[in-house]
């Protein structure tokens, strides 16, 4: 008797399929990205609740403030009141920048525009007035502004004196990028400064100017505490690494009679 062995050959293996997701768990992520977007929206908005600015989300202000806080060792502060802030990480960036002091633009700023052409003792109105004397008015002025606001050089004078006075400009700008400005020099301009904004706080109405003014900008009404600080934080070497960077080639404004424009054309007033 014979008996057959039959040769078992091996058999391919198949995985086993993956087990689908029920439609239920399909639907609730939609569910849970809506809620917590929602929960989101809801939070930004208690937050924002508690600003006396129109600030709804966080800006480069509000990072500013809460890194000054941190540097002068108060905490996660707003104006002397706690604040809880989750992205953490700007502040502590900032926080060392503060540590190391220095001045602000906004400092910068009002100290640059006193030298140069804000009142009788600036460089434009000694050059231009008292020695040249090419105008009666002349001088620069900058605005406050919350966003960006512009240094404006001005003189009235005869058609004739255009091009002097122009390049009479010129001269005063590029002096103060090219020499330090002298310490008494710069004394005179902060005190200018700070002084004038102590005669313009002298009634209720304008110091209460003043607080809603720094607050709708943004820093703050206790900024009118923090001014004078700022102010004397400028030094030479200051204003003179803003004029290198800023004070280059000005637009031209000419308002004049028909005489302007041929003085134009023939090179006097470059830039017009």
């Amino acid at each position: 008797m014979s008996v057959q062995t039959l040769e078992r050959r091996p058999t391919a293996h198949r995985p086993e399929p993956m087990p689908e997701p029920s439609r239920a768990r399909s639907r609730c992520w939609p569910l849970a990205l809506g809620a917590l977007f929602c929960v989101a929206t809801l939070y930004h908005w208690l937050q924002s609740r508690g600003h006396v600015t129109p600030a709804v989300f966080t800006d480069e202000l509000m990072f500013s403030e809460l890194a000054r806080s941190v540097a002068e060792g108060e905490g996660l502060t707003v104006r002397g009141r706690d604040f809880l802030f989750p992205a953490v990480v700007p502040v502590l960036l900032q926080a060392p920048a503060w540590l190391a002091g220095g001045a602000t633009a906004y400092g910068l700023a009002k100290v640059l525009n006193a030298v140069l052409g804000s009142g009788m003792s600036s460089r434009l109105f000694c050059a231009l007035r008292d020695e040249a004397g090419l105008a009666y008015a002349v001088g620069s002025f900058y605005p406050t502004r919350r966003e960006t606001s512009r240094l404006v050089l001005h003189i009235g004078t005869a058609p004739r004196n255009v091009s002097q006075a122009h390049d009479g400009m010129k001269r005063q700008l590029a002096r103060l990028a090219e020499e330090p400005v002298p310490d008494d020099e710069l004394e005179r301009a902060k005190a200018a400064v700070t002084g004038a904004f102590d005669l313009d706080r002298r009634t209720n109405a304008r110091q209460s100017f003043y607080l809603g003014f720094f607050e709708l900008v943004g820093v703050g009404y206790a900024y009118i505490s923090r001014y004078r600080d700022a102010i004397e934080a400028v030094t030479s070497a200051d204003v003179q690494r803003v004029a290198r960077r800023h004070l280059v080639d000005p637009a031209v404004v000419v308002v004049g009679p028909s005489i302007l424009p041929s003085l134009a054309e023939a090179g006097g007033i470059p830039g017009a």
